[in-house]
């Protein structure tokens, strides 16, 4: 463990990723948001790993993180999750009491590999993170496909590993006034090379599970059928989106029961959610109401979709979703006025 001479007390640590682009994830910075709140409460530091070069480091330093440990090493220029593993226990400050890695397929394999390696506890799926009246943790957490939740107080021994998905947590702006970069080399010659990562390859849209989609293009009983349904999948498929549906278009047949949005189905959150056809009754609303920019499109400009919307369109959407493609279409050609 690296021996971190901060006196102020525990610390939480967080895995920092950035995106192909270069620009940090939203997903980094909602989990230094809680890391902060938390580590303020445990009257300590928010930490965080940056694995080999990357520029804007020092944003950081704006979304409450203290202390970046920016780990070098070859092995670390792809994708290795036993190294990445590795790196993390090495460079682990001696009063860490909780780690937070992102709940995707990577941070998750890297957890199971830390508790193994920490002989320690994994608890994935993550809601909720507090602190007791006594300095104990508390840890809500998803389990049986989020039907249910469990509660768990945390061992102070060992640091606890937690992995929370995308939205869950929330961003938070903070300044650090004592903001400090370590950078570390280490080495890797005993770490056997048992996997790397050659490429990325984005998951297709059609299949992806609604839950991690970052644009949803969703229909309802105003899509009237089959054939509305269609203008939707072709919708989807020009924004590279997945397809959706409201309780009603599922009971009614038009969509399979895992692409239901709503209180009865599934919470989604995701950049961009296109309702077509939706009313916005409160059950629907409440799967869909915290993404980042909603659209609405119904012919009815007194349907409460609209009061939620950021951009509504107040149009019947077997004439509109045809001029859209075909507008998308021109811009994708290159051909946009």
């Amino acid at each position: 463990m690296l021996d971190n001479q901060n006196k102020k007390g525990p610390i939480v640590q967080i895995l920092a990723c950035p995106e192909p682009s270069g620009q940090w994830s939203k997903h980094t910075l909602e989990l230094l948001g809680d890391a902060w709140v938390l580590s303020e409460r445990l009257g300590g530091q928010t930490g965080a790993w940056v694995l080999g070069s990357c520029d804007g480091i020092d944003e950081l330093r704006h979304f409450g993180c203290d202390l970046v440990l920016n780990v070098q090493s070859p092995r670390l220029e792809s994708w290795s999750s036993e190294a990445v593993a590795f790196a993390l226990k090495q460079t682990l400050p001696n009063n860490c009491r909780v780690i937070l890695l992102p709940a995707d397929a990577h941070g998750e394999e890297v957890a199971a590999l830390l508790s193994q390696a920490l002989r320690g506890y994994w608890i994935p799926d993550v809601l909720i993170i507090s602190v007791t009246r006594t300095g104990s943790l508390e840890v809500t957490a998803m389990v049986h496909g989020g039907k249910f939740s469990r509660s768990l107080r945390a061992n102070a021994e060992v640091p606890f590993i937690l992995t929370m998905k995308e939205g869950v947590a929330e961003v938070r702006k903070k300044k650090g006034p004592d903001f400090r970069i370590e950078t570390i080399e280490i080495d890797f010659f005993s770490v056997p090379r048992l996997t790397e990562v050659k490429n990325f390859m984005a998951p297709d849209p059609k299949t992806i599970d609604i839950t991690d989609a970052p644009r949803i293009v969703a229909g309802g009983k105003g899509t009237a059928g089959e054939a509305g349904m269609k203008l939707v999948a072709q919708l989807a498929e020009k924004l590279g989106a997945s397809v959706a549906a409201s309780r009603l278009a599922v009971d009614l047949g038009w969509a399979p029961a895992e692409r239901q949005v709503g209180q009865t189905g599934r919470t989604v959150r995701p950049r961009l959610y296109v309702a077509c056809g939706i009313s916005g009754a409160s059950h629907h609303v409440a799967g869909m109401r915290e993404s980042e920019h909603i659209v609405a499109i119904n012919p009815d400009a007194r349907a409460p979709i609209h009061d939620i919307s950021h951009l509504t369109l107040a149009a019947d959407l077997h004439q509109l979703i045809p001029t859209i493609c075909g507008l998308l279409e021109r811009r994708a050609a290159g051909d946009w006025v």
